[in-house]
Order: C-alpha cells, then structure tokens, then sequence
C-alpha cells in the first residue's frame, strides 16, 4: 500500500516503477536513506514497551501472570518462548532484543543483581564467568562485590576475579548513596523511561543490519599498514603512519604513556587533553581529523599522502580557522557592546552558596567546589571535597548541589540561597516529571533536605561567567588528598572575588 501511495499513479491506476527499496527509504538520511519510518522496527518498538513493562515492573499483576505461565524461574530476559506459547506473549517475546540491548541495572544494595550475563557497569558491558571459575560463582550479585560495612568496592576481590580490563571497568562504575534499591533502567533515555522514539532509533542503528543498504564496501584492514584489523585506536595512534606524524610533532612518547593507560579511544583522546595545554589541544585534535582525512582520501581517491602533507593540512587549517576567528570578533566588537555577566548579592540578611564541579578523567575524580558569601559580597567560607569514580556531568553537578545542601544544614545557617552553572540539574531541581535514572536518585535527596531544612532558601542558575570562584575551588579539588574546608580566602579565588567587588 504505501509502495503503491509513493510510486503508482492515479490516472491509470499503474503501480509504477519502485525505484528505491523501502528498506532503503526507511534507512536514516545520515546513512543514505530518505529517514521514512520503517514499520517493521516501528512495530517492535512498540512490542518493546509492553515487554519492558515485564521486566521494569515485576509487582504488576500481568507480569505475574505471564511470569507463572512462561518464566516462572527467571526473569524476561532469560525466559524463552515455551512450547505453544499464545499470539500475545510470542510476539512480545520477539522484541526482547530491544529490552536487552537498552536496559540497565541501577545499582541500590546489589542483592538483586546478578555479575554475570547482565547489564550493571558503567557503559552497559557484560560479564561472563570465565570457564576455568568455580560453578559455586553462578549466583554471584553484585553485592558480593561490595565491601561489607559501606557501599565501595571491594577492590582486592575485583582484581582477583576478573582480568586487568573488566576490573577497571567495574572499579569505574559509581555507586551512588542515593540509590536505595535495585531496578532496571532504560540507558537510552536520560529520564530512564523506556520510549518509542529511543526504541525505534536503537532498531534502525544497532539491532537491525542495513550495511547490505548502505552501498559502501570499507576495507577491514589498515589501509595503511594491510597487517592490523582497522580500529580508531590503531588509525589513530598505533599504526605505523600515525606514529611517524605524532613524531614529526614531538608527541609520540606522552601517547604511548597514555595509550598504555587507557583502553578505549574516548579514554585515550580526553586524558591528553588533560595534560595538553589550549594551543597544544588545538594542534592534537587538527591532527586526528588530518590523519582521518589521510585515511578516507586512501579509501575512497586511491590517493597516497606522506607525513609531511599531513602536518602541512593542519597547520594550514588552524591558520585558517584562527584568521576566520580574528575577523569574527573584529566584527562582533563593532557591531555590538559585549555584556558581561557578574556575580549578584543576596539580599540584605542573607548568604548566598556557590556550587560547581569538576571532572578529572586523568586522576578518575570528580571535584566539587563550594563557597558561602555574605549580603556584602564578602568571603565567609568555602569547601572542597572529591569523589571517585567519575560520574555522568549532571550527576556530578547534582552531588555538588546535595554536598552544599548537607554542608550549609551542619553549619545551622538560615536565609542561604543556592547557585549552579548546571541547567540542567537546576531544572531537575523543579520539575514535577518522575526521573528514574540516577540522578533522578540524586535529585529527590536533594529536594528532600531542601524542603525540610530550606525551606526560606532557593536554588537557582546562573552562567558559569558568574561562577568562576566555585569552578576555580571544584578544580582545586581533583588535587587535592583530602576535603579542605577554608576559613580564610582561597588562594586560587582570591583576584576572582577582588574583581568581582570592583
């Protein structure tokens, strides 16, 4: 039918002439598709939702029934299909691949979570029991993995369970306070709601193969070397080719350092740029596109380029870029009075509680940053603190914001208002919309403590030009040992609040 509606005609009731597939016309416009819904994936998406509801929601009453009729040992996502299962449940059962591809455990007490074969870690990896484990480990949880008295990892034991790898994976895993209890997340939304719309686009990316449709026949070996199975990290770093640029830059040895460190392209790019100063920043991340675009004018012109064209390509875009952006501002400055964003007083009898936080990928910390201000702009004190592992950017913003409410309830401070850069934990903070993620967690501690003990206080946002001292105090945190708590001004935010009080 819908063949028909785009290629028949009307006038003589021809079908026409299909001149694309509809698995071509419902592939997305970034892969070379027309971005048509595709039914199929549509229609699974949708199954989706039901079948998520059996796992999310075990206390409803029809997951209890189909649990007693199909899975009465398991959960649905280790339940088969069963012998002469019902039109209901076989079609249900046929989109578990989206409940498996898209959910994720919530880690609270663990006790209901088991290690293996299930989705718990940071990014959503699995663990399988090595062969060679004990069958007594089968029904490990999580929690076994805890330290008895508190909720941190039991270091010791990781290590000797599993390889250097899924150990750095699991000790890179936050475990939240905030979290009470176990439950089952859906990863592709930050709410952690299952959506149709999230559902549908996991289908069409990830669950459904359309490379027979996308036309494009890439190598798998380097187009370089032909010796190693072509990944970004090899591309970029490892290959021969890419190893004689980074020398011609002088960068080769700090790489390898970090390449040594890290196992995953994204880990590898951001903790150079920890140690890269901007200009050095620019340079490296010109390259990796250079070295991108070596690789693809290989691949697809058949066209040979050495180091030294390489290196020339970078440096002449930089030098364009920064003359594009000299103009722009010359522009801008006469065509418009820049505004400046300042830090504003609280009102006559009140203080006013700055928050930011930092993110170390290098040192694997999260720093926060916290400093208290009278209703004449004066410094009264300021706190640090840190805590491992690294988390998601709004979660660590939302920490921050409950470190600072806790903190201002031990000090007995009254008539204190809340400041953050993070827009959206300030709009978490006041929204009615119930966030089952993570820092949906977080957020509901926060606006418990803020309607028992502030309730003459606000939170609210403003720009991170305004809030320079807190990220200044946040970054100091990453570095230091222990939490600091300073009765006299910082010496990192010291020009800062003097400006400010010009």
């Amino acid at each position: 039918m819908m063949n028909s509606f785009w290629w028949g005609h009307n006038r003589d009731q021809s079908k026409g002439i299909h001149w694309l597939s509809w698995e071509r016309l419902s592939m997305h416009k970034n892969a070379g598709g027309l971005g048509f819904k595709s039914i199929e994936a549509f229609n699974y998406a949708m199954l989706g939702k039901q079948a998520w509801k059996l796992l999310s929601d075990p206390s409803n009453l029809i997951t209890k029934l189909f649990k007693a009729k199909y899975f009465p040992k398991s959960d649905f996502l280790d339940s088969s299909i069963g012998h002469n299962p019902s039109y209901v449940w076989r079609n249900i059962w046929s989109a578990k691949f989206i409940v498996r591809g898209g959910y994720k455990w919530s880690i609270g007490t663990g006790n209901h979570i088991p290690v293996w074969n299930h989705k718990w870690s940071l990014d959503g990896d699995i663990f399988t029991r090595p062969v060679h484990m004990n069958h007594v480990m089968d029904t490990m949880r999580v929690s076994d993995l805890l330290m008895s008295d508190s909720k941190m990892w039991n270091l010791p034991l990781i290590c000797s369970l599993f390889d250097d790898s899924s150990a750095r994976k699991i000790l890179k895993t936050p475990l939240l306070d905030s979290v009470p209890v176990d439950k089952v997340i859906w990863r592709l939304e930050k709410d952690g709601h299952y959506s149709v719309k999230s559902a549908y686009r996991y289908c069409i990316d990830e669950a459904i193969d359309t490379t027979h449709l996308k036309g494009v026949n890439c190598p798998g070996n380097c187009v370089h070397c032909d010796d190693e199975l072509e990944d970004n990290i090899h591309l970029f770093f490892l290959c021969n080719n890419a190893k004689n640029i980074w020398q011609k830059l002088g960068w080769r040895d700090v790489i390898q350092q970090h390449l040594q460190a890290n196992n995953h392209i994204a880990e590898i790019i951001f903790s150079l740029l920890q140690v890269f100063n901007s200009e050095h920043s620019t340079l490296f991340m010109v390259t990796l596109w250079s070295i991108w675009q070596q690789r693809n004018n290989r691949v697809w012109r058949n066209k040979i380029e050495p180091t030294h064209v390489v290196c020339d390509r970078t440096t002449n875009l930089l030098l364009d870029w920064r003359n594009a952006q000299q103009y722009k501002q010359r522009n801008c400055m006469q065509q418009q009075q820049v505004t400046e964003t300042r830090w504003q007083k609280p009102h006559t009898g009140r203080y006013k509680c700055n928050i930011d936080a930092s993110f170390s990928v290098r040192q694997n910390k999260v720093g926060i940053g916290m400093c208290i201000r009278d209703d004449q702009g004066q410094f009264v004190l300021a706190k640090t603190e840190w805590m491992l592992p690294i988390t998601d950017t709004d979660i660590g913003e939302a920490l921050g914001l409950l470190s600072a409410l806790k903190w201002v309830h031990d000090l007995q401070l009254e008539n204190v208002d809340f400041e953050l850069d993070s827009k959206n934990v300030f709009t978490s903070f006041h929204s009615k919309h119930n966030n089952v993620s993570e820092l949906g967690d977080v957020i509901r501690d926060c606006v418990r403590l803020h309607k028992t003990y502030f309730r003459n206080s606000s939170v609210e946002f403003i720009r991170r030009q305004a809030n320079e001292f807190s990220h200044a105090l946040a970054r100091v945190a990453t570095s230091k040992a222990s939490f600091h708590l300073f009765i006299d001004i910082p010496t990192c935010i010291v020009n800062i609040l003097n400006n400010e009080m010009l």
